[in-house]
């Protein structure tokens, strides 16, 4: 099942699947709606299993990710994942007291370059030229890098990430974006 597909390829897949096999084509299904897909994924998954952003009583995807961390001073955890060919963006907000560590995970062999600044004044730079790729002989499954580190609240905070010769016959990259955020007076473990 997959969800949130782009319209276009949705109405692709309605012809390709004509050349397949009935039984191949019958295990792929592909929704673009959101009203499809909430409904389709309600078919296959309890209620309170499916996270509420996706149409469930489960937890958000954020608590969940939160749930699994094993570091009791991060307070709220904001995860975003970051798709892109060229350019993207996404954004945190600090309140007063609190502190943010950002951590990007990938599994993208593109080098990326990662910069956050504070959206209010972007000629605050507070980090920049952050490089994150996957290393090619690395051995390991998931690149892991440490973006920046206690930048204190409040503000709004704008992380940016742009891929390395990426362009128009570039194929996309994807770019797991964690925010640990403390309270001031938590210890971190």
């Amino acid at each position: 099942v997959v969800i949130n597909a782009p319209g276009f390829f949705s109405a692709t897949w309605n012809i390709i699947r004509r050349w397949l096999d009935a039984r191949t084509a019958g295990k792929i299904e592909i929704y673009a709606a959101r009203s499809k897909w909430e409904k389709r994924l309600k078919e296959l998954v309890d209620n309170d299993q499916l996270p509420e952003n996706y149409g469930g009583y489960g937890p958000t995807l954020d608590a969940s990710i939160l749930m699994k961390c094993n570091d009791l001073s991060v307070s709220r955890r904001v995860a975003n994942v970051m798709t892109f060919k060229t350019h993207g963006s996404s954004a945190v907000t600090l309140e007063d007291g609190e502190t943010m560590e950002i951590i990007v995970y990938t599994k993208s062999r593109a080098t990326a370059e990662f910069s956050v600044v504070n959206a209010e004044n972007k000629s605050l730079v507070i980090a920049e030229g952050k490089i994150v790729k996957l290393p090619i002989d690395g051995g390991k499954d998931v690149s892991k890098t440490r973006i920046a580190l206690k930048i204190p609240g409040p503000g709004r905070f704008k992380i940016y990430g742009d891929v390395e010769n990426g362009g128009f016959y570039s194929s996309s990259s994807d770019y797991l974006v964690v925010a640990n955020i403390r309270k001031e007076g938590i210890p971190s473990s």
